[in-house]
C-alpha cells in the first residue's frame, strides 16, 4: 500500500520546486540615462522591454551593446532591441520574501499533514 504521508511529502517538494520560478519580480529601470542603463544590464539578465509600438519583448541576455542590447527570446528566436527604441525596461531578480512565504507554507502543510495522521492514531 502506497504511504500516504510519503506521497504528501512528494507534492510538497515538487510543488516546491516548481514555485520557485515565481519567487522573483519584475524591477523596473532607469531608461531616462542609456549610459547607466546598458551598465546595469549583463548577458545572462532576464529583460522584459516595452518598445516604442507598445510592443513588450522577454529575453535573456546575450550582449550589451553602445546603441542596444541582444539576446534570445522564447524559443531561442534571436532578438536585438535598439535603446532609441526602448520605452520601459524591467530586469527580473530574486524576491527573497516570495520564497520564505512559499518555504513557510510548505512547512505549514507539512505539520498540518503530520498533526492530522497524529490525530487519526487513536491514542
Amino acid at each position: 500500500m502506497i504511504n500516504r504521508r510519503r506521497v504528501g511529502e512528494w507534492v510538497v517538494v515538487l510543488g516546491l520546486a516548481y514555485g520557485q520560478s515565481a519567487c522573483t519580480s519584475l524591477v523596473p529601470l532607469d531608461t531616462t540615462d542609456v549610459g547607466a542603463l546598458l551598465a546595469a544590464i549583463e548577458a545572462g539578465d532576464r529583460l522584459s522591454v516595452v518598445d516604442a509600438a507598445g510592443a513588450t519583448t522577454e529575453l535573456v541576455v546575450t550582449a550589451v551593446g553602445a546603441d542596444f542590447i541582444e539576446g534570445t527570446a522564447g524559443s531561442d528566436e534571436r532578438v536585438r532591441i535598439a535603446t532609441a527604441d526602448m520605452q520601459e525596461v524591467s530586469e527580473q531578480r530574486p524576491a527573497p520574501g516570495k520564497a520564505i512565504a512559499l518555504g513557510a507554507g510548505a512547512f505549514f502543510l507539512l505539520f498540518m499533514q503530520g498533526a492530522s495522521e497524529w490525530g487519526s492514531v487513536g491514542w
